[in-house]
């Protein structure tokens, strides 16, 4: 019962709608010189659309009870820079009031860079146009990596809204997109897909900025368009979501963080509140660019020794000796060819060492250095082993971190991981989870 409620809530938006277009028919309709049985039939339609679109409101009503605990995922931010949280999940949710077209846990971000002016609701014009605007043609950047499935790129940007009276106007021609469709709410906008099946949407991008297409592979932190104002949008900003399904029509929608970014201190995973200014100070690109990812060399191990010794010290005290990772032979590993190094600014900043086995590649460890910790290394390490999988033909990755080890075990999960199980190996008490390619 619990899975069928949960279906029909998934379907109310297209069901609202198409009632919807079956009641304004036949409210058109009443003054026609129409036959018995059409009339009979007529009435009947409107009775089936009367009780779906009050299914609908029911199931709008109740059916976010039923929605099952989801864990955030961390993702890249889209945005670089100093940008202002407007309509955030980490104030309310559903976070835009509603939770149609995907976007219960969606962000607004306006650009408000601290040697800049973003102007003001209320002074001014009632209508600029975007160039006033710091946030128009910012560089907008995936979020994760995958494939396009969306890459809409056909609407003009509009003027802001910058009035109440302009306000009030955006509010009814909101209700004239809405009978368009999410498309037209959205504007251009691009959605990527996931290899864990979540679909990032970033929306409201400028015209004629969108730099990707549809069926291509993307990375996260590359850029994929420009802040525009097209669509629903009071004002050029960066509108982005994540998702369950391609079509917001019929998509729930996940809760997210932004990976290392800044709200008044230190880089965390994170979103801004409402009203909260983020800084993100380098896009996933840039810093893809300055990391160097290759095969660990012979000269590497002492390196990568130090590395794995201070990444896994924190932990000798809870687990009572020493982590498997602490022990392991590194220079077998790089001469097999197993061990990959991450450089940053010439030294050597993160390890990944995998073992390919027959259904999967096993991520025997991923390693930060403690002072690079928070810069997305670890990301780009498990990005790099879901490409080897790949190359191998292998349909997941797997890996095993301790039970103690706490922090990871909130980690994998939010990085698209599941666990798959427990056990005891070697003394060491270990927590499995697996994640597809």
């Amino acid at each position: 019962m619990r899975r069928a409620v949960l279906a029909a809530y998934r379907l109310r938006g297209p069901v609202l709608y198409a009632a919807a277009a079956l009641l304004i028919a036949v409210a058109l309709s009443g003054d026609l010189a129409l036959g018995e049985e059409v009339r009979r039939a007529r009435g009947a339609v409107a009775i089936l659309a009367a009780g779906a679109l009050a299914l609908c409101i029911a199931l709008a009503l109740a059916g976010p009870r039923l929605l099952p605990a989801r864990t955030t995922a961390v993702v890249a931010s889209p945005v670089r820079g100093r940008w202002l949280g407007i309509n955030s999940p980490a104030s309310k949710v559903p976070s835009h009031g509603v939770r149609a077209y995907g976007q219960a846990y969606a962000i607004d971000l306006a650009f408000e860079p601290a040697d800049g002016i973003r102007p003001s609701f209320g002074v001014g014009p009632a209508m600029r146009a975007p160039e006033h605007y710091p946030a128009f043609g910012q560089p907008v950047l995936a979020m994760i990596d995958g494939t396009v499935v969306r890459a809409v790129d056909r609407h003009r940007d509009h003027r802001a809204r910058s009035s109440w009276s302009a306000f009030v106007y955006m509010m009814l021609e909101g209700a004239i997109r809405e009978i368009g469709g999410p498309g037209f709410i959205l504007g251009n906008h691009v959605t990527i897909r996931g290899g864990d099946g979540t679909y990032a949407t970033v929306a409201h991008l400028r015209r004629g900025s969108v730099a990707v297409r549809t069926g291509e592979a993307v990375r996260a932190g590359q850029r994929i368009g420009r802040c525009g104002n097209s669509g629903n949008s009071s004002e050029p900003h960066v509108h982005a979501q994540l998702m369950d399904r391609e079509s917001p029509w019929t998509a729930q929608g996940l809760p997210m963080a932004f990976s290392a970014v800044a709200l008044g201190g230190g880089p965390v995973d994170a979103l801004p509140r409402t009203g909260q200014h983020m800084t993100a100070p380098e896009a996933g690109a840039e810093r893809a660019a300055a990391l160097e990812l290759a095969a660990a060399r012979p000269c590497d191990v002492p390196q990568i020794v130090a590395l794995v010794r201070a990444a896994y010290a924190p932990y000798v005290g809870r687990i009572g000796r020493e982590p498997a990772p602490m022990t392991a032979d590194y220079a077998t590993a790089v001469a097999d060819g197993r061990a990959v190094v991450a450089r940053a600014g010439g030294r050597i900043a993160g390890l990944l060492v995998t073992d390919p086995r027959p259904d999967h590649l096993l991520i025997e460890n991923v390693a930060v250095a403690p002072e690079a910790q928070g810069l997305g290394i670890g990301t780009a390490l498990l990005a790099r082993a879901d490409e080897e999988a790949r190359t191998l033909g292998l349909s997941e990755t797997r890996l095993y971190t301790n039970a103690r080890m706490t922090e990871n075990l909130a980690y994998y999960p939010r990085r698209g991981f599941r666990e798959v199980g427990r056990r005891v190996e070697d003394g060491f008490d270990r927590v499995y989870f697996a994640r597809p390619v």
